[in-house]
């Protein structure tokens, strides 16, 4: 009986050990998509402030070369917000 009760007591520290070993993996698992996807929304981030600052060069120098185009300027900037919104929750991010 009472090496019954050791053995039960054994295969119950077993079982908690394997469950325990599954969590810290799963954990694992969990943290290595976060900084994954941590690290892409840095870089889209990264590359659409890039992209930014590109149409800004474009549209100062549109501007220069003609003051009357203020409605291209804002579709141009509406249409950059537009694809940010849109990348933004299409990546969940």
């Amino acid at each position: 009986m009472i090496s019954q009760f050791a053995a039960t007591l054994a295969d119950d520290r077993e079982q908690r050990a394997q469950i325990l070993d599954q969590l810290l993996k799963t954990n694992e698992i969990k943290l290595l998509a976060y900084h994954a996807k941590t690290r892409y929304c840095r870089e889209l981030t990264t590359d659409w402030l890039q992209f930014m600052d590109d149409v800004d060069a474009w549209l100062l120098k549109e501007e220069q070369e003609d003051d009357n185009e203020e409605g291209i300027n804002c579709s141009v900037r509406c249409f950059c917000f537009i694809a940010m919104s849109a990348a933004t929750k299409f990546f969940n991010l």
